[in-house]
């Protein structure tokens, strides 16, 4: 019997663990040298390079990180148009981010605001639902049946949903906000060419450059779904954040 050959290049799980690892050493930045910054040396951040030399270290090391943990989202929302289109149960998988985001919210607002409720900023959580809500949507509405003899409405009809979902993340102040939602969009109309996907996606987050690195692993996905590690994400998120939180009480 012959071998199946092994695809060369990152299976899914593989990018889900570059992202979460990215996304761990981001908020370690933020919950643990960040907010020590800030109570201090609060004086200096508008104004970084006043600091004394212990603060301009720590400074250093917190940019460094929070640098390399912006790669984090683009490959989130990378694998989550992944999940939708191989999805088979889109509610199951609708249900399944609404739940962890509620969940989520709580470890979110202690570990970034040092109290169990903070409704200024919600966790990206809402922002990959409202994502992933937004492209169903879409394709609710017709977004790709291209061949069908439409009216004109017809083919703008599945802007709504698109329009829904950013001004929700808007309102809402959700991780990424609105521009969040349009990445996850970008990437769903631009599905069938990853050049497209990179290119688009790449000019959308050009006001964060370091995040523009977030698509090389996407550049090497083999279209594999790799390990199943569908739960351990899911819980992987919340707990880091109340890992990093109660660390931060006992140092």
């Amino acid at each position: 019997m012959e071998k199946t050959k092994k695809r060369i290049g990152l299976s899914g799980s593989t990018l889900k663990c570059i992202a979460g690892f990215a996304m761990l050493i981001d908020h370690a930045a933020y919950v643990l040298i960040y907010q020590n910054l800030q109570a201090n040396y609060g004086e200096f951040l508008s104004n970084p390079s006043t600091g004394p030399a212990e603060f301009q270290n720590l400074y250093l090391v917190y940019t460094l990180m929070r640098m390399f943990g912006r790669i984090a989202f683009p490959i989130f929302c990378y694998v989550l148009v992944e999940g939708f289109l191989h999805t088979r149960n889109l509610k199951k998988y609708l249900t399944r981010l609404a739940i962890f985001a509620l969940i989520s919210e709580l470890p979110f607002d202690l570990a970034l605001y040092q109290t169990p409720f903070h409704f200024g900023h919600q966790n990206v959580i809402f922002t990959m639902f409202l994502g992933l809500a937004a492209i169903a949507g879409m394709r609710y509405l017709g977004f790709d049946d291209k061949e069908k003899q439409m009216a004109l409405w017809q083919r703008l009809l599945p802007i709504v949903p698109f329009l829904v979902s950013f001004a929700l993340a808007d309102v809402l102040h959700t991780d990424y906000s609105g521009m969040g939602v349009a990445l996850i969009v970008i990437l769903y109309y631009f599905k069938t060419s990853k050049t497209a996907q990179i290119l688009f996606g790449c000019l959308l987050c050009a006001s964060n450059p370091t995040a523009l690195f977030g698509f090389i692993p996407v550049h090497f996905y083999n279209g594999t779904k790799g390990r199943n590690l569908k739960y351990f994400f899911y819980i992987f998120y919340p707990a880091h954040l109340l890992a990093l939180y109660l660390l931060k009480l006992f140092i």
